[in-house]
């Protein structure tokens, strides 16, 4: 039987194998208390996420966002705008924008599916070319903001993964230049723009060899509990576990008294 695998989720087992253990395996999420939710850097991504998604189809994020995870604050809802009119304007006017397109394609025993925040074809006075840009959020303020998105377009192989998925998904676009772009929207209204770097075919091709060598690998061994500090750990909703490992306290404690069985998600809003 075929092996099935998110892009995400391998990037999260490659990344951290206790996160892939507790939150693919073992399905948990962190609890969060009423009065922080709205305001916390998990929520703040979820709307700005279902903003995007609505937004880029042409349709009213704003509206779908609430739909989806309720209404704001006053004050929070004020960050929120801030933070959605940072977005750079050329974001939602691209050239037939291609958001969430689900890619699926079986290699061998091993079947990927990935979906791209947004890419789009586009031609200019050098050609045409394809952009893939990856959203990110973050709760920071802009020094820490920019070494993340220096860390993201560094490390990121997310949106590597999604280039050669697109490639494959469609044989057309074999030698057409390939781009990547992170974008990095923060809660404190401002948002920053990563460098347009180009994917050569064969940086493709060494991304999908070696990404089928790690899904060949994903869950077929217990995973290693190797709690550490990441080079981003405040991003990761289970920071707290390792924390405990890495200071001599018990992670399953904090995982009973944090940490709840994943709930089903919110069906999409219809608009």
């Amino acid at each position: 039987m075929d092996k099935r695998i998110s892009v995400t989720e391998l990037d999260i087992w490659q990344d951290c194998q206790v996160r892939w253990d507790l939150g693919h395996r073992r399905r948990l999420e962190p609890v969060e208390r009423e009065e922080e939710e709205e305001e916390s850097r998990l929520m703040f991504g979820s709307r700005m996420a279902t903003y995007l998604e609505y937004a880029l189809a042409g349709q009213d994020g704003m509206e779908a966002q609430v739909l989806k995870w309720g209404k704001l604050s006053v004050k929070a809802l004020l960050k929120f705008v801030r933070s959605v009119e940072s977005i750079p304007p050329w974001v939602l006017k691209a050239s037939r924008p291609v958001a969430e397109d689900k890619l699926v394609q079986r290699y061998k025993d091993v079947t990927l599916v990935g979906k791209p925040d947004l890419w789009f074809v586009q031609s200019g006075e050098e050609g045409t070319e394809i952009r893939l840009v990856e959203f990110k959020t973050c709760g920071d303020y802009r020094p820490k903001a920019e070494e993340k998105l220096r860390a993201y377009e560094q490390w990121g192989a997310q949106v590597l993964r999604y280039a050669f998925l697109l490639r494959d998904a469609y044989p057309e676009f074999q030698y057409i230049p390939l781009y990547r772009q992170h974008i990095l929207i923060s809660s404190h209204g401002f948002t920053l723009e990563g460098g347009v770097i180009p994917v050569p075919e064969q940086q493709t091709d060494m991304i999908r060899e070696e990404t089928l060598r790690l899904a060949g690998q994903v869950g077929k061994e217990e995973p290693v509990h190797n709690y550490r500090h990441s080079y981003c750990p405040r991003f990761c909703p289970f920071s707290p576990v390792c924390l405990a490992g890495l200071t001599g306290g018990d992670p399953e404690d904090v995982i009973s008294e944090g940490f709840q069985a994943l709930t089903p998600q919110k069906p999409s809003a219809t608009i």
